[in-house]
């Protein structure tokens, strides 16, 4: 009796599963999840989808293979996860997540994006996201250093506002320009940082309270237990 039960319901399933490979695909539902505007756009994912097909819609389901659809999608450099699945009507769904970018690069004689995981990311003639800006020389080390400093100030809504770019330099290590004071700041090496942007967190408001934020060009913030400022 079990036999007759299994065979029975395998060849249930054997028909199911050739009624769904003789099936068209519905339409297309494409999503791009994007938080610092469209570097990508839909044009662009439609022709990453359509590299080994003509057209995703109207395609017999048998002729479609969603993980090399994936796979095609998520190997453009601007994107950092892609799902592909086929919903109960037949349509298939497009879901891409962009990547972040967070600060701009000028580095080694071409311009291009940090983005949020620490990684270079190109840049879009679709859009071009406002950040702040390394310039600068480059290597593993450093890349390493900036991703943890932009780390630091993307967690922070003061130095979200303040920062406007930051550089590397021989003599000075890490420098940072700021919005408010237009100050060069001084950081040397990411030594005691935190303590480091909590001085010139307290040194700028109290700046503001007296009316001398314009007063000194430079801070320095290398040495122990004092601000060391400049004009």
């Amino acid at each position: 009796m079990f036999g007759i039960v299994f065979l029975f319901c395998s060849a249930l399933m054997l028909f199911a599963n050739n009624r769904y490979q003789g099936r068209i695909a519905g339409d297309l539902k494409l999503k791009i999840h994007s938080e610092n505007g469209h570097f990508l756009t839909e044009k662009i994912v439609n022709n990453l989808l359509i590299q080994s097909l003509d057209s995703i819609e109207n395609t017999l389901n048998s002729e479609l293979n969603l993980y090399k659809l994936e796979y095609d999608v998520s190997g453009h450099p601007l994107v950092e996860e892609v799902l592909v699945y086929q919903g109960v009507e037949g349509a298939i769904g497009v879901e891409v997540i962009q990547k972040k970018p967070v600060l701009r690069l000028y580095i080694d004689g071409d311009s291009k994006y940090l983005d949020s995981k620490g990684e270079i990311m190109p840049l879009s003639s679709n859009f071009t996201a406002r950040l702040p800006i390394y310039r600068g020389p480059w290597n593993e080390r450093l890349k390493l250093e900036v991703n943890q400093l932009i780390s630091r100030f993307s967690a922070s809504q003061f130095w979200r506002d303040e920062l406007v770019g930051l550089t590397y330099k021989i003599d000075d290590g890490f420098v940072i320009f700021t919005r408010t004071g237009g100050h060069e700041v001084v950081l040397g090496s990411l030594n005691r940082l935190v303590t480091k942007l909590n001085k010139y967190e307290v040194f700028l408001r109290a700046a503001q309270n007296k009316g001398t934020v314009k007063d000194f060009r430079k801070i320095n913030l290398k040495f122990n237990n004092q601000v060391v400022c400049s004009k």
